[in-house]
């Protein structure tokens, strides 16, 4: 996967594979770059080479996405405070450059929205 960056690896992977997947993430991770674990969709645990973390400073992160009942009682929720987001901004998708570059602005609040 590092050819993609021309070697140097990538500053943020997101791993939604688990256990399966996380040697190939690691490998993948610039020297201090950041892997954060999501899931495990690609089945049961397995060996993890955990020498990336130990010799390039790669920060692994885990991130608890809680249970699905949870998420329904956080989506009636919504619905019965009729909440929406904040939209700060919406572009159209050829103007997705400027997207990203207003998103970076500190003075936004609220959502960017690229449409499609």
């Amino acid at each position: 996967m590092r050819e993609r960056t021309g070697g140097q690896g990538a500053d943020r992977i997101i791993d939604i594979g688990g256990p399966a997947t996380l040697s190939k993430s690691l490998r993948a991770a610039r020297p201090g770059g950041q892997v954060q674990l999501v899931g495990s969709l690609a089945g049961p645990e397995s060996m993890i080479d955990a020498s990336p973390l130990l010799a390039s400073g790669i920060t692994l992160h885990s991130i608890t996405l809680g249970s699905g009942e949870g998420f329904e009682d956080l989506n009636r929720a919504i619905a019965a405070n009729r909440m929406h987001p904040v939209i700060d901004r919406a572009f159209a998708f050829e103007q997705a450059t400027e997207a990203f570059q207003h998103f970076r602005a500190p003075s936004r609040i609220g959502k960017v929205v690229i449409e499609h």
